[in-house]
């Protein structure tokens, strides 16, 4: 019965409405920080793909030419 009343109070509202807000905002907070991450990890790879490409490109090219 406490039960009850607690849910239809409007402290359970008030306790629901502040949950979900600091919920969604941690969510909010956690998911920019893994995208920031994602993009650095990313950025990351990118560049030694690149450099790796160039060097072996160069060894090559070098090793072509002689």
């Amino acid at each position: 019965m406490n039960l009850l009343f607690f849910l239809y109070s409007p402290d359970f509202f008030l306790f629901l409405v502040f949950f979900n807000f600091f919920g969604f905002y941690l969510f909010y907070h956690y998911f920019k920080f893994f995208h920031l991450f994602l993009k650095i990890i990313v950025l990351c790879i990118s560049v030694i793909t690149k450099f790796l490409i160039n060097f072996f490109s160069c060894i090559s090219s070098r090793h072509f030419f002689r």
